[in-house]
């Protein structure tokens, strides 16, 4: 009888190479929240490249549209003047400008001659934060 017991403690207390059911289970797992949450943060990324990519474009267009207003007055400021409404697009971003006459500050309520009101927006989206608007102020004289 000591024999058998002692073949069977034997058996039982030989452990055998290599891993477990549960512990690969357990590595799969980790190996899979882990791959999940690196998926989810180069996602996130890249929207935000994305969409810092198009406010970049807006801004630009914004820029080479007012200096090209002042640089056609500038050439001929009788051609050219008053500038006239329009709209382009680049890249995915759309730009619109309107002129309208300038006005004195303070509710005084008297248009200021030789100068125009501009504003401009650039939008690249269907959000509330996918517009740029900028309103500046052109002169017929520097």
């Amino acid at each position: 009888m000591l024999a058998i017991m002692s073949s069977r403690r034997k058996l039982t207390s030989v452990k055998e190479p290599g891993f477990t059911l549960l512990e690969v289970l357990v590595s799969i797992g980790i190996l899979g929240i882990t791959a999940l949450s690196i998926f989810c943060i180069h996602t996130s990324t890249w929207m935000r490249v994305t969409k810092s990519n198009r406010m970049m474009i807006a801004g630009q267009l914004i820029e080479k549209q007012i200096e090209q207003m002042r640089m056609n007055i500038a050439i001929d400021s009788s051609a050219n003047w008053p500038p006239t409404n329009g709209t382009t697009a680049s890249n995915g971003v759309t730009l619109n400008w309107t002129i309208s006459t300038a006005y004195r500050p303070l509710g005084a309520g008297a248009s200021i001659t030789n100068v125009r009101r501009c504003d401009l927006s650039a939008y690249w989206g269907k959000g509330a934060g996918d517009t740029i608007v900028v309103t500046t102020y052109l002169s017929k004289m520097f």
